[in-house]
């Protein structure tokens, strides 16, 4: 029986070890694989092809010719422009303004009259410690824009409210004595342009045009026409009579 034994034991262990090395050899099979290296070929290769998205292209190259190098090191930096977003810098104190849909426009430096527009998708959950920052995805509208390059900086505003006002340019609005005033423009009379100038007050600024309100009007009428051009030459006029 003791002679058996001892047979016995090697052959178990042989076994397991047998074993041990299949699931070695099928995990690094699996990985060459997953690299899209050469699997099962005989004689053993010295070369292969690495391969990447059929639309990208190298931003950079981070070895040289013989270089050794490890499974973690970079060999490349592949950039795939099939799926461009914007990503924004977005100040600390505006991020409780911020919802996932909102609307983005935006230009870029070198264009600013074409307006691009894109949707908030994601929301960065920590802030940037040397700048108070944080970071925003947004899915663009279009993503085949031939202008638009991986890298490129951009100007962008986030719509964080749709609600209608009634706003006018800036050049409309004018200051006089801490008050604001605009010029609406009345009928005729004796064949001359008659504008009545009304006390406002200025909301919001955004993108060249100033929010409105009339104080102690229940709402402005949308129909009226008002000096969007010349509201302090008018101003000038109406102070001061003697000018022609």
């Amino acid at each position: 029986m003791r002679e058996e034994v001892a047979p016995a034991k090697n052959l178990q262990r042989a076994q397991a070890e047998y074993s041990a090395l299949q699931a070695q050899a099928a995990g690094q099979l699996a990985r060459l694989r997953l690299a899209g290296l050469p699997v099962g070929r005989r004689p053993l290769v010295s070369t292969a092809t690495l391969r990447a998205p059929k639309d990208a292209f190298v931003k950079s190259v981070h070895v040289t010719v013989g270089q050794s190098v490890t499974p973690t090191d970079a060999l490349f930096e592949l950039v795939d422009p099939a799926h461009l977003h914007v990503e924004l810098t977005v100040f600390e104190k505006d991020v409780p303004l911020l919802r996932k849909g909102q609307r983005i426009r935006f230009t870029l430096p070198n264009d600013s009259s074409a307006e691009r527009t894109a949707t908030v998708y994601l929301i960065g959950r920590a802030v940037e410690e040397a700048q108070r920052t944080v970071r925003v995805h947004g899915h663009l509208d279009r993503e085949n824009d031939p202008a638009l390059l991986p890298g490129m900086f951009v100007r962008a505003v986030v719509e964080t409210t749709n609600r209608r006002v009634l706003a006018l340019p800036d050049p409309a609005v004018v200051d006089y004595e801490g008050q604001q005033y605009v010029f609406r423009q009345e009928p005729t009379a004796g064949g001359r342009q008659v504008f009545k100038m009304i006390e406002v007050r200025r909301g919001e600024q955004a993108d060249g045009y100033s929010e409105v309100f009339i104080p102690g009007a229940a709402g402005a009428d949308s129909t009226a026409r008002y000096a969007t051009e010349g509201a302090y030459s008018l101003l000038s006029k109406l102070k001061n009579p003697s000018e022609d």
